[in-house]
């Protein structure tokens, strides 16, 4: 009774997200028409489709491995790969959290406790915003500085800061004996492993999460330079400017999967460069592209486990 009944959550949840991906999509009102060759376009926009996939299958392997680093056991990979892909359609779901709180309703089918999922949630949002924080600064130092300095208020950092405390102190409050207990396993965990193995785990979340990035950053590039005008699009400025607007996106609480943010972040950084207009309808392509590449993946992952059931059962 419990397995149906978390599946029809599941299902509930994936339901209710790709209908608000569709709502978005139709919301986005591309005018097709001023952008020139638009067949063009629109084969450049299916190929950065898949080139995406990459990326979304990147980041179900980097939640595979810090599930399997949490609690020290092997995971088969078909499993976790199909919950994080169930779940990453559900940030599209108002709130921006829903991806990351719908996991523990699959927790038990792989055999992770709710506790472990939620500090391998934890740990792999530490990993994302530090690495996407690191190379906003590294990659676009300028841009990101002069981005905060001049639209972020100095109070939204103390109101950030009090608002992650307080649900750090919540949390450890209402799940006080679990949480502790855990905390404690994990660190003597990290002391059986050694310097050297914790050390080999970063080093791969972080480099995962930076070819996400790179992915990301040159789709963007590649749209902004078949819409634009401009003699030549700066790869240097673009993907830097892609990275930080992903990181505003990121920490912008009740912005489904950032929508809105980063098309006005990349706005912003860009349009002194490479005009208002062309910027956004290249935001808004990418904002195609990326929900085209989530929903795909769902889409083919699901096809390739029915067809591997069938032919199993043969």
């Amino acid at each position: 009774m419990r397995e149906k009944l978390v599946k029809y959550i599941g299902y509930i949840l994936v339901i209710l997200s790709l209908s608000f991906i569709v709502i978005t999509l139709h919301g986005f009102q591309i005018n097709f028409s001023e952008i020139g060759n638009v067949s063009q376009i629109l084969k450049l926009v299916a190929f950065l489709s898949l080139y995406m996939l990459i990326a979304v299958f990147s980041f179900s392997y980097a939640m595979k491995l810090n599930l399997e680093f949490l609690s020290n056991k092997k995971l088969k990979l078909i499993r976790p790969v199909e919950i994080y892909l169930k779940t990453n359609l559900c940030k599209y779901l108002p709130g921006n959290v829903m991806q990351y709180v719908s996991r523990n309703v699959y927790a038990g089918e792989i055999g992770i406790t709710h506790t472990k999922m939620a500090f391998g949630t934890a740990l792999e949002l530490f990993f994302v915003a530090f690495t996407t924080l690191l190379l906003s600064i590294i990659l676009g130092r300028e841009l990101f500085f002069a981005l905060i300095r001049e639209y972020v208020p100095v109070r939204v950092y103390y109101i950030m800061l009090i608002v992650l405390i307080g649900c750090f102190g919540l949390g450890l409050l209402i799940f006080r004996k679990r949480a502790f207990a855990l905390i404690s396993k994990i660190v003597e965990q990290l002391k059986n492993m050694g310097f050297t193995l914790v050390l080999k785990h970063a080093c791969r979340m972080i480099g995962i999460l930076v070819l996400c990035h790179a992915i990301s950053g040159t789709t963007f590039f590649f749209l902004l330079r078949a819409v634009s005008d401009a003699a030549y699009v700066n790869p240097l400025i673009v993907i830097p400017a892609v990275i930080i607007s992903w990181f505003i996106g990121f920490v912008t609480p009740g912005s489904p999967g950032g929508i809105g943010v980063k098309e006005a972040v990349l706005s912003l950084l860009l349009m002194d460069f490479y005009g208002r207009e062309n910027v956004l309808v290249a935001a808004l392509l990418f904002r195609v592209v990326t929900v085209s590449a989530d929903v795909l993946a769902f889409s083919f992952f699901m096809l390739f486990k029915k067809v591997w059931k069938s032919s199993n059962k043969k």
